[in-house]
């Protein structure tokens, strides 16, 4: 669990290409609370699985708590995936991953990837595979690029539910984005 308690991490610049499951934190599990944290001027490029908070968040056998973030600002950033799973807040969320991402803003930002699928505003793919169950509320994708070599983009999620997964976006606003592949 982590409060930022509303600072705000500026120039974070994570370079690492070649790597999958890449962002503050490279992967995060059920039970996860991650809260009011504020990202400003950073650049965060990974290879498959890469946000600015973190690149993947699975599930734990046996761990039923959801894993919960909310009030999380991404302001200015710069999201590169050299493969797939691009989002301003989180890669992709799998394997019996369960939670919600709440008043989560990204303004200003660039979100892409280089060499294939699934990028969005918050989320590169927001439900993958089995008893994933991923909700999306109140969330503002703002002012941003948000682009990939191949297809699935979109202003929330790339790709929202696939293969038993069940992925929700529940009041949330997309303005002025340039979405395109």
């Amino acid at each position: 669990s982590l409060d930022g308690q509303g600072y705000t991490i500026s120039n974070l610049n994570i370079n690492l290409p070649s790597t999958q499951y890449v962002g503050l934190f490279g992967v995060i599990t059920a039970g996860t609370t991650l809260k009011n944290m504020k990202f400003a001027d950073c650049t965060i490029s990974g290879a498959a699985n890469t946000g600015t908070l973190y690149g993947r968040c699975i599930g734990i056998s046996g761990v039923s708590t959801p894993f919960d973030i909310d009030n999380i600002d991404v302001e200015k950033c710069t999201v590169t995936s050299s493969s797939y799973y691009a989002g301003g807040i989180a890669g992709a969320h799998a394997s019996a991953a369960v939670g919600t991402l709440s008043n989560c803003n990204v303004v200003s930002c660039a979100v892409s990837s280089t060499s294939s699928t699934n990028v969005g505003g918050i989320a590169g793919y927001l439900a993958h595979s089995q008893a994933t169950n991923v909700t999306v509320r109140d969330c503002l994708v703002d002012d941003c690029h948000i682009w990939s070599s191949s297809s699935h983009v979109g202003g929330i999620a790339g790709y929202l539910a696939h293969s038993q997964a069940q992925g929700y976006a529940i009041r949330n606003t997309v303005r002025d984005c340039v979405i395109e592949s």
